[in-house]
């Protein structure tokens, strides 16, 4: 059971200045590993942390994946999707009209 209510949402970090010394040690890494982006670089290695621990925490992992779904579910949105209408359409020069 999550205790979601009693608590304020998490808000998105994103984009999060860094210290000092760590912008420096990713400005150096990047460099250093042939000019790589530095937005996929911290992609990998929250990646890489988020998987090592929610894989040593498995009651972690259960609060993860709740709390994943929730968002998801409040991010999702609805897409409207309607039949075409063949029957009112407007000739295109050039275009042949589908059958």
């Amino acid at each position: 059971m999550s205790n979601r209510a009693t608590r304020a949402p998490a808000k998105s970090l994103a984009p999060t200045p860094l210290p000092g010394d760590l912008q420096i040690d990713l400005d150096a890494f990047c460099a250093a590993h042939y000019n790589a982006e530095k937005g996929e670089v911290i992609r990998r290695a929250l990646r890489f942390f988020i998987k090592a621990r929610l894989e040593a925490e498995p009651e972690m992992n259960a609060r993860f994946l709740e709390e994943r779904s929730l968002l998801t579910k409040q991010r999702g949105a609805v897409v409207s999707i309607r039949a075409r209408d063949t029957g009112n359409s407007v000739p295109v020069p050039g275009r042949e009209p589908e059958e």
